[in-house]
């Protein structure tokens, strides 16, 4: 199992703030089953309202490729950051 985690600024490059239904109808397009987590990041020294999302699958997917690129188009995100990190065990209770 690998967790995945994507790292998405709310707030382009002119100051305009997304709204999380926005950023949702994006995501919808190509994850069935994720967590949002509200954050609030900095890049480059500028602060933003921000959202990480976390998916758990048993295999790589070429669908978060995918979604960043959606995102930074559709967000004018200049970065967006994806990270893996393989779970040991997954308890299901």
């Amino acid at each position: 199992m690998i967790l995945y985690r994507i790292y998405v600024g709310l707030e382009d490059n002119q100051k305009r703030q997304y709204t999380i239904k926005e950023f949702r109808n994006i995501v919808d397009k190509y994850l069935k089953e994720y967590t949002l987590i509200p954050s609030y990041g900095i890049w480059e020294g500028k602060h933003e309202p921000s959202i990480i999302i976390e998916k758990i699958s048993h295999f790589p997917s070429s669908t978060f490729t995918q979604l960043i690129v959606q995102l930074k188009r559709k967000l004018n995100q200049e970065v967006i950051i994806l990270t893996e990190q393989p779970l040991k065990e997954v308890y299901y209770v």
